[in-house]
């Protein structure tokens, strides 16, 4: 997430200044987490930037970076919506 944060920042001030979690919200807006051993998320987390595209022109909504699209040798395709969808409970544990 997009924070004002200094750097560094402890993970405590982090959490509670980006995600205000004395902020009361209706439950489909709670926070979610996925949290992914590092082992994990290295070999399976790809991302061919499809996110980042208009839906109706196909153009990028902004340019993209200029370094490669993330890939591991076993996944090539888009896997960034399996890892935002909190409904998939297939990688990783859900937490908030």
């Amino acid at each position: 997430l997009d924070t004002t944060c200094g750097f560094p920042v402890n993970a405590k001030d982090y959490h509670e200044k980006t995600f205000r979690p004395s902020v009361p919200l209706k439950s489909d807006f709670k926070h979610l987490f996925r949290v992914v051993p590092a082992e994990i998320f290295l070999k399976s987390f790809a991302s061919d930037r499809s996110h980042m595209l208009d839906k109706c022109s196909g153009k990028y909504q902004m340019p993209p970076p200029s370094y490669p699209a993330i890939s591991t040798p076993e996944n090539k395709n888009n896997l960034m919506d399996s890892f935002v969808n909190m409904k998939n409970k297939k990688i990783g544990k859900i937490m908030n």
